[in-house]
C-alpha cells in the first residue's frame, strides 16, 4: 500500500510541476501533428514508470520501443548511460543530480520538466540532423580470431572498423583483433603473443576504479596504446604503436617524430610509427 501511495504522489508531481508543461504540449501538439518521439526507457525504477504513464497521455505523439529502433533513451544515471552509449541516438539522463561531462549526444534534465524538455529536444533534432558516427567515436565490438599459415601470434587493437578490417591481412599463425583498451589489457595478460600492434587513441576505459565518473569523458580517447605496447613487451611481445594522427595537429603524433628508432623492454622490441599510415604489414615486417 505504500508503495501504491508514493508512486502516485509522484506521478501527481510530475503531472503538475511546472505548470506550463500541458501549455505547451497543446501548442506542440497543434502546430506539430507529425512529429513522434520513439523513446526507450530505461529505467528501472518507480520514476521510469511514472514518466512512461506521463508520455502515454499523449497518444501516438510518443512511441515507446526497444532500444535498437529508439531516437531517445532515458537513463537514471550517467553510470548506465557509459554502458549503453552510442553515437547514433541522443541520450536523456533523468536524474536530481546533474552529471559532469556528458557526450554531445546526451543531455540532463531533472523530472521536474522532462516532458517539455523532451518536446524541445525534438525539435532541434528535426532541426539540426544528428552527427554521423566518425572514426573517434565507435561503439565496442566483440574481439575476433582468425586462423593463418604465418609463425606468429598476433594481436591488433584499433577501435575503427576500416582499420580492423586492413588488419585481417596480415598472415598469422593467429591474429586476434580487438577494439578498445580494456579488450587488449585482458588478452595480454591471459594470453601469449608474439607481436602486439595497437592504435595510439583507443576509447576511454570505463573500468578505472580509483576515477570518478564525473571525470569520464564517454566517446573521447586516450593514447592509451603507449601503455598497451609496454604491457605486451613485459609479457614477451615485440609491440608496434600505429597510428594516423596527423603529427602537425597532434602533440603525441608529433612526438614520434623524435622516437622512431627501435626501443627495446624487456629484450623486445618497441616501435612507434606516425608515418605508415595504418599499414600492419609495414609494422610487422619493422619488428621482424
Amino acid at each position: 500500500m505504500r508503495k501504491s501511495i508514493n508512486f502516485t504522489i509522484l506521478e501527481i508531481y510530475v503531472l503538475l510541476y511546472p505548470a506550463k508543461t500541458w501549455c505547451f504540449f497543446v501548442d506542440n501538439l497543434t502546430l506539430n501533428p507529425r512529429k513522434k518521439m520513439n523513446v526507450h526507457i530505461a529505467i528501472t525504477s518507480v520514476v521510469g514508470k511514472a514518466v512512461q504513464q506521463v508520455l502515454g497521455l499523449m497518444g501516438d505523439q510518443v512511441v515507446f520501443t526497444d532500444f535498437p529502433q529508439a531516437r531517445i533513451v532515458l537513463v537514471e544515471d550517467k553510470e548506465y548511460l557509459m554502458r549503453v552509449h552510442t553515437p547514433d541516438k541522443h541520450f536523456v539522463v533523468v536524474n536530481a543530480r546533474e552529471p559532469k561531462n556528458l557526450p554531445v549526444n546526451a543531455e540532463w534534465h531533472p523530472i521536474t520538466n522532462l516532458v517539455v524538455k523532451l518536446f524541445e529536444l525534438v525539435a532541434k533534432l528535426d532541426t539540426h540532423a544528428e552527427a554521423k558516427e566518425t572514426a573517434t567515436v565507435n561503439a565496442p565490438v566483440g574481439i575476433t580470431r582468425k586462423h593463418g599459415t604465418g609463425t606468429k601470434k598476433i594481436l591488433v587493437i584499433d577501435d575503427t572498423e576500416a582499420n580492423r578490417v586492413r588488419a585481417e591481412s596480415l598472415n598469422a599463425r593467429e591474429l586476434v583483433i580487438a577494439s578498445n583498451y580494456d579488450q587488449a589489457m585482458t588478452l595480454i595478460n591471459a594470453e601469449h603473443f608474439d607481436v602486439v600492434l595497437t592504435d595510439l587513441y583507443l576509447p576511454m576505459s570505463k573500468h578505472h576504479h580509483a576515477l570518478s565518473i564525473d571525470a569520464i569523458r564517454i566517446g573521447e580517447t586516450m593514447p592509451y596504446g603507449l601503455l598497451i605496447a609496454l604491457e605486451a613487451a613485459l609479457h614477451g611481445a615485440d609491440a608496434a604503436v600505429v597510428t594516423d594522427a596527423n603529427h602537425h595537429q597532434d602533440c603525441f603524433s608529433a612526438a614520434f617524430d623524435d622516437f622512431r628508432k627501435p626501443y627495446t623492454v624487456n629484450d623486445k622490441q618497441v616501435r612507434f610509427f606516425n608515418n605508415i599510415g595504418k599499414n600492419w604489414n609495414e609494422a610487422l615486417s619493422a619488428l621482424q
